[in-house]
């Protein structure tokens, strides 16, 4: 629970866009972790061989 930080207000979307902030960290969002996103294709590439796609 981060208080007012929960809910971005439209004064703190407008200025997130205006400082073309991409990760919007001025929203307290960051960019997923590299070792996430590296966990996340080997499940995907586990259950694509499962399922016979790709």
């Amino acid at each position: 629970d981060l208080g007012s930080r929960d809910i971005p207000s439209w004064r703190r979307i407008c200025k997130t866009l205006i400082k073309n902030d991409f990760w919007c960290r001025t929203l307290s969002f960051s960019p997923n972790k590299p070792r996430h996103y590296e966990r996340y294709q080997e499940r995907m590439k586990q259950r694509r061989k499962e399922w016979g796609i790709l």
